[in-house]
């Protein structure tokens, strides 16, 4: 089980009762307690009483619930010399919910050195998608997409059109060249979003102000009683993030010598905006 923290703070807390025998010092004030004393110390210490006593099982529920619906229709449009020219639409819609609740006692501090995360939150979004196929020659292809998605997180609505364009050349039958480029969005997930506010230990930390109370400079504490301290510390989501948006562009050569061989190298680049990220205590201190 996991240690709680009032009832082990009671159990070492033992002072002499009726005939010299160890009680819980609360029991002096609070008779009806069930609080064991507990003997860190000596063989057979401590009693399975005591540690019952001390110890307890945590519980946690969570609950995800998740709604898609598609339609797509494809089909071609002319011809074109290297074949038919192709497009296909997606349309999207759909809601999807996150409900995570953990014991109380890893929220508020009565299970030792151990918490929780906790946080619930609903968004629906939808998404309309198009793609579009030109073989102008046989030996040349280009493809060209957009995709417009829409999210509808707490009050507000976060949504963002995004393309790509590409290309491939295959100068001989064995050989293709290929390339890319195109825009990327992702909307913040829902713990990102709705995670509600808990807390957290960070062993190790330097506590920067108050070793420069001490005059050591924050480059170097080296020496600094507080440059190696468990601290805590609380987090929480934010409804209000903004979503991440992505440059992409990539480019490759795919060589086939044999039948059941080939050989691909490519090459991609993510150019990332508005990445969520988690400040560290070190940052926060």
């Amino acid at each position: 089980g996991f240690l709680l923290t009032r009832e082990f703070a009671n159990a070492v807390d033992a002072v002499a009762g009726p005939g010299g025998t160890p009680i819980c010092r609360i029991a002096l004030t609070n008779p009806t307690t069930n609080c064991v004393p507990i003997n860190l110390f000596g063989q057979g210490s401590p009693s399975k009483a005591a540690i019952d006593y001390v110890t307890g099982d945590v519980f946690y529920q969570v609950t995800t619930k998740q709604q898609v619906g598609a339609l797509t229709m494809q089909g071609e449009l002319f011809k074109l010399p290297g074949g038919d020219a192709g497009l296909a639409v997606v349309v999207e819609g759909g809601s999807e919910g996150w409900d995570y609740s953990p014991d109380p006692g890893l929220m508020d501090g009565s299970v030792w050195g151990t918490t929780a995360v906790s946080g619930a939150g609903h968004r629906s979004n939808y998404a309309v998608t198009g793609e579009l196929r030109l073989p102008l020659h046989d030996m040349l292809t280009v493809t060209g997409s957009g995709r417009y998605d829409a999210f509808k997180i707490g009050s507000n609505t976060v949504d963002k059109s995004t393309y790509s364009i590409g290309v491939e050349f295959r100068p001989i039958e064995s050989l293709l060249f290929r390339g890319k480029y195109g825009t990327a969005f992702r909307a913040p997930t829902l713990s990102d979003a709705f995670q509600g506010r808990s807390g957290y230990y960070a062993n190790g930390s330097t506590d920067y102000y108050r070793c420069g109370q001490l005059g050591y400079d924050p480059a170097n504490t080296t020496g600094c009683p507080y440059d190696s301290v468990s601290v805590f510390g609380t987090r929480a989501g934010n409804p209000d993030l903004e979503p991440i948006t992505a440059d992409v562009w990539n480019a490759g050569v795919v060589w086939a010598p044999i039948n059941n061989l080939s050989l691909s190298v490519d090459y991609y680049n993510w150019k990332i905006k508005n990445e969520v990220d988690t400040l560290s205590s070190d940052q926060l201190l």
